[in-house]
C-alpha cells in the first residue's frame, strides 16, 4: 500500500467517480485503467499482477479507508453504510448498476429527501470528495511529485563471457509503468568502463523508435554513467512500455576488471521480477551462486555461503530469477573457476 499520489483533488475525484460508475464490475473493462490511473498507483506493483487483481486491491484499500473513517468517527454509521452501497462494496449491491446503487444510497448519505437524478447532477462529486477525505486520512498523500517517474515491472539481463573468461556483452530488456503524465524519457545508471584495456564501447538501444539522448558520467553517482533514452511517444500515468538496450566491449587483451567473476545490478524499486543469466562461451566455472546484498556490503568479498548455490545448465548458461525485488538491494551472480 502506497499513499495517494501527488495530483489535484479534481483528478482524484474524477477517478473515484469512475469507480462509482463501475461498482462491482471494476477491473473488467480494458479501457478502465486509464480512468483510474492515479489511484492505481496506490497499489504495490507485483510482477505479473493483472489489472483485474490491481483493481480488486484498490477496492479493498478504499473500503478499508471507509471502515477506518467510521471507527475514528470521521463519518457516522449511516454515511459509512451509504458509501459502501454507492461504491458497490456492500455484497447485496455489488452486481447492481449505478442507478440502483444511487437510489438506495441517497437515504443514508443525505438527510433530507432527494431524487436520485438530483443526486447525480448536484451531489455525486461531494460524495466522491468525502471518499477522497477518507482515503487521505487512512493513507496520506505525497506532497511532492514522484521521486521516480516510472516503476519497473520486469527486467531481464543477459551477460556473455567469452573464451578468455571476460565479460564482453550485456543485453537488457525492461518493462516499466509510467507514474507521471507525459513521460518522454527513460533514465538509467550503469557502471563506467574506465579500464585502459577497453579499446571501444558499443552502446545501443534495441527497441524501435527509441534513441539515446545522452550518455555521460553521472554528477551524482561516482563510477556510473547516466544514460537517457528517448521514448517513441509520451506515456500517460499507468501506461506501460518495454525497452531494450545492449553494451558490447572490444577488449585489447585479458583484463582484470572484466574477469571479476561476478555480475550485479541494483533494484530501482520494490516488487518487480528480475531475471539474470550468464552464458559461458567455453570452460564453465565449477562453483556458481546467486546473491542479494545491501549497499554497505563489498561484493568482491561475498562467498557461496552468502547466497544460493546454483547449477549451470547443459547449454552453459547460469540462470537466476527473483520474483519480488527489494528497492536498493543489489542482486547478482558470482562464480569461481
Amino acid at each position: 500500500m502506497l499513499p495517494l499520489p501527488y495530483c489535484s483533488d479534481e483528478t482524484l475525484v474524477d477517478e473515484l467517480l469512475a469507480i462509482i460508475r463501475a461498482g462491482g464490475r471494476l477491473g473488467t473493462d480494458d479501457q478502465e485503467p486509464a480512468r483510474v490511473a492515479h489511484l492505481l498507483l496506490m497499489v504495490d506493483s507485483e510482477a505479473g499482477l493483472t489489472y483485474s487483481a490491481r483493481a480488486e486491491a484498490l477496492r479493498t484499500l478504499i473500503e478499508e479507508s471507509f471502515r477506518a473513517a467510521n471507527d475514528s468517527e470521521q463519518i457516522d454509521d449511516d454515511t459509512y453504510y451509504g458509501l459502501r452501497i454507492l461504491f458497490g462494496f456492500h455484497p447485496e449491491y455489488r452486481k447492481e448498476g449505478v442507478g440502483k446503487r444511487e437510489e438506495e444510497a441517497v437515504a443514508f448519505l443525505w438527510r433530507q429527501p432527494i431524487k436520485p437524478q438530483s443526486f447525480y447532477k448536484r451531489h455525486r462529486r461531494k460524495v466522491a470528495a468525502l471518499a477522497l477525505d477518507c482515503l487521505r486520512a487512512a493513507y496520506g498523500q505525497r506532497d511532492l511529485p514522484e521521486e521516480h517517474e516510472y516503476e519497473i515491472l520486469e527486467e531481464s539481463r543477459a551477460y556473455e563471457v567469452n573464451a578468455d573468461r571476460l565479460l564482453w556483452r550485456t543485453s537488457v530488456t525492461t518493462r516499466f509503468r509510467s507514474r507521471v503524465d507525459q513521460l518522454s524519457e527513460f533514465r538509467l545508471f550503469e557502471p563506467t568502463n574506465d579500464d585502459p584495456e577497453v579499446m571501444k564501447e558499443h552502446f545501443g538501444v534495441l527497441t524501435d523508435g527509441t534513441k539515446v539522448i545522452t550518455r555521460s558520467p553521472s554528477d551524482t553517482r561516482d563510477g556510473f554513467n547516466r544514460i537517457v533514452i528517448g521514448l517513441p511517444q509520451e506515456l500517460a500515468v499507468g501506461e506501460e512500455f518495454t525497452i531494450g538496450w545492449e553494451e558490447r566491449l572490444d577488449l585489447e587483451k585479458p583484463t582484470d576488471l572484466y574477469a571479476s567473476y561476478f555480475v550485479a545490478m541494483e533494484a530501482a524499486n520494490d516488487n518487480f521480477r528480475l531475471e539474470l543469466s550468464v552464458s559461458f562461451e567455453a570452460d564453465p566455472p565449477g562453483t556458481v551462486w546467486a546473491f542479494k546484498a545491501h549497499p554497505s556490503e563489498n561484493l568482491r568479498r561475498l562467498t557461496p555461503e552468502h547466497g544460493e548455490t546454483l547449477e549451470i545448465d547443459r547449454d552453459g548458461v547460469l540462470r537466476y530469477t527473483c520474483d519480488l525485488t527489494e528497492r536498493r538491494a543489489t542482486y547478482g551472480l558470482k562464480w569461481i573457476w
